[in-house]
């Protein structure tokens, strides 16, 4: 025993020290151009779309409008692709 006013010395515990977890994902700026562009196109696609069908009735702005819309479907199933692949 130690004297009056000592601390016994502290045991450690048998346990290895956890390792860092990487919880942050790495985004690489292929990545970061690949996304804004199809972005970008797609809100593009919107904005003409809605252009052709409001501002200009008639058949052929109409079809424009709908080939614009469908474009843009086809940006926001990209987004969700490049979204779900990157979590994978």
């Amino acid at each position: 025993m130690g004297k009056m006013g000592e601390k016994s010395p502290a045991k450690k515990p048998a346990v290895a020290p956890a390792k860092p977890v990487a919880n942050k994902l790495e985004i690489s700026p292929h990545f970061k151009l690949v996304f804004v562009v199809i972005a970008g196109l797609t809100a593009f696609c919107l904005f003409l779309g809605m252009l052709a069908s409001l501002r200009y009735p008639d058949p052929p702005a109409i079809q424009t409008g709908e080939i614009c819309f469908e474009l843009a479907k086809m940006g926001f199933v990209a987004i969700l692709g490049l979204l779900g692949g990157k979590a994978l």
